[in-house]
Order: structure tokens, then C-alpha cells, then sequence
């Protein structure tokens, strides 16, 4: 008798993402609310449901936050022109979020921050699944006035960040 993990998506889940055979799959949940796939995976944070399928690399994700009393988690993309994105989640879910946060955390190879009015850029050196790592400035709504006053300093805090790894500046 073969085993079968029931919190495992469904075939047709796994294949309408586009993910290779064999793509592991870290964590995952079922959305009974909205009938909608969560899984973390290598690339990504994947969702699939009836609005369609998505994978958004973990490059794209600037934090993740979970309300314990709701036990509704938000996605926050890099993107701030986009919205966040909540998932309720039930109570066997909520290790996911921790293998959510370790992909996030781990895609963050240094970090520095730029002080300015409305709060610090921060200046990120990211590792993709595949791929080279690139440097990725984050500025907060509130900070976007100020932002081209420092674009110098965000220029030097690149370079530290690039020469600190190895990578040419």
C-alpha cells in the first residue's frame, strides 16, 4: 500500500503552476475559504485557485506577517505600487509561514539602510533561486519625496554590499 500525503496539492495544482517534475514543495496548505493552493516551494511562493495560478519568487516578497488571533498572514511585495496580499489560514497551517519567512530570509544575502525623512531605504543584496544576485532597493511610500536626494549614497551602500560578497561593483 503506497503512502499519500492528504495536505499534498493535487497533480493538476502542481502542473498548472508550471513547475518541473520533481519540484519540491516545502510547506503547503489548502485554502478551504476560497478553495485556493499556498505552497512554498524552491522558486517561490506559489498560489493556485480559481482566480488562476501564480509564482512569485521570493525576491519579490519583502516580508510576510502573521496575526496569531486571526491567523490571517499578509504578503508583502517589494513592489509597494502593489497591494499585499492576505491569506486566512486554519490551524494547521501556520507552519507554513515559518517556512515562508526562512525562504524570504534566505534570499537576503546583506542588507544596509540609507536614513532618510519618512524612513530608511533599504539597500538589499538578493539571491534568486536561479541566477546571479542582484542588488534591490526598497523605499517606503512615505520615503519616495526624499529618495532622489540620496541616490548617491544608495549607490555606495550597492558597492559595500557587492564588494562585501565578492561581486564586482
Amino acid at each position: 500500500m503506497a503512502f499519500v500525503r492528504h495536505d499534498a496539492p493535487p497533480v493538476h495544482v502542481v502542473t498548472g503552476l508550471g513547475l518541473a517534475p520533481g519540484s519540491r514543495i516545502l510547506g503547503c496548505a489548502h485554502l478551504e475559504a476560497t478553495n485556493t493552493w499556498l505552497m512554498a516551494v524552491w522558486a517561490g511562493l506559489a498560489t493556485h485557485g480559481p482566480g488562476g495560478a501564480r509564482l512569485r519568487p521570493w525576491t519579490e516578497i519583502e516580508r510576510v506577517t502573521l496575526d496569531r488571533d486571526t491567523a490571517l498572514m499578509t504578503v508583502y511585495p517589494v513592489d509597494q505600487d502593489q497591494p499585499a496580499e492576505r491569506f486566512s489560514l486554519g490551524p494547521k497551517d501556520k507552519r507554513l509561514i515559518q517556512v515562508i519567512n526562512e525562504r524570504v530570509k534566505a534570499s537576503v544575502l546583506a542588507v544596509e539602510y540609507v536614513p532618510v525623512d519618512g524612513g530608511p531605504i533599504r539597500v538589499a543584496l538578493r539571491r534568486p533561486a536561479q541566477g546571479d544576485p542582484f542588488v534591490q532597493v526598497i523605499t517606503p511610500k512615505r520615503a519616495a519625496a526624499a529618495a532622489g536626494a540620496v541616490q548617491a549614497e544608495i549607490a555606495v551602500a550597492a558597492d559595500r554590499l557587492r564588494e562585501a560578497v565578492g561581486l564586482p561593483a
